[in-house]
């Protein structure tokens, strides 16, 4: 048997919040790339394919890093 379809009340000024969150490429990524850089580190950003999504990651060396 189908389960019944849930209507949810979309409260327009969440949705308006929530659209201005990004998922990547903010302020702090940027800060923290250009750290890891500045330091040599060599790395690959917002890694899809890692458990979490890693912001930054260095397979080979393996480390992530989460820039919350």
């Amino acid at each position: 048997m189908a389960k019944p379809a849930i209507w949810l009340k979309v409260d327009p000024k969440r949705s308006e919040l929530m659209r201005g969150v990004r998922r990547n490429g903010t302020a702090l990524e940027q800060e923290v790339a250009l750290i890891c850089t500045s330091l040599g580190m060599r790395f690959r950003k917002n890694v899809k394919n890692l458990p979490g999504t890693p912001d930054f990651a260095n397979k080979s060396r393996k480390w992530a890093l989460f820039a919350h």
